[in-house]
């Protein structure tokens, strides 16, 4: 079971994580009924909508997955549960695919700051708006860092289960 303060900080993240998502859906239909007003009403298109909509998509994709797996509805491939009977054996599976999560993100976490710090260096900025990617890049760093911070939490629920009661 999370400690209450896990508990508190899942909420908070929670509702941070969702206005954000919020915030980031408002802003692609924002920019997208902009242009579509200006090319189709006033025949005169926005130079730079595509790359100003990258923003906004790649926050959310990624604050979508950190979402995901704070609410443990990613998507998975429940082949394993069909063959596997016991409850503890499961849960077992459970913990080691949290373990690999982990492992998994901890390792694209060390590129995606990699990366983050490389794109600092070079100052890189979009080709028309000229705004700073870099803004972009974070979002790598910040989604897998909460992932991995929602799989070690699992990570302690499952290993709590294990060892807290006797489990057929």
């Amino acid at each position: 079971m999370l400690a209450s303060w896990e508990k508190k900080f899942c909420g908070f993240m929670y509702s941070v994580q969702s206005i954000f998502i919020v915030g980031c859906i408002l802003a692609c239909v924002g920019i997208m009924c902009v242009q579509i007003v200006l090319r189709y009403v006033f025949h005169a298109p926005l130079m730079g909508v595509e790359e100003l909509l990258y923003f906004p998509t790649i926050w959310l994709y990624l604050l979508g997955g950190a979402n995901a797996s704070l609410e443990r509805s990613h998507i998975a491939c429940g082949v394993i549960n069909v063959y596997v009977k016991s409850e503890r054996t499961m849960k077992i599976l459970n913990l080691f695919q949290a373990l690999v999560v982990i492992g998994v993100g901890t390792w694209l976490l060390y590129w995606a700051v990699w990366y983050l710090s490389y794109a600092l260096k070079v100052n890189k900025v979009g080709t028309i708006i000229h705004y700073p990617l870099v803004i972009n890049d974070a979002s790598l760093v910040v989604g897998i860092f909460l992932m991995i911070v929602y799989a070690v939490f699992e990570f302690k629920e499952y290993l709590c289960e294990i060892f807290s009661k006797k489990v057929n």
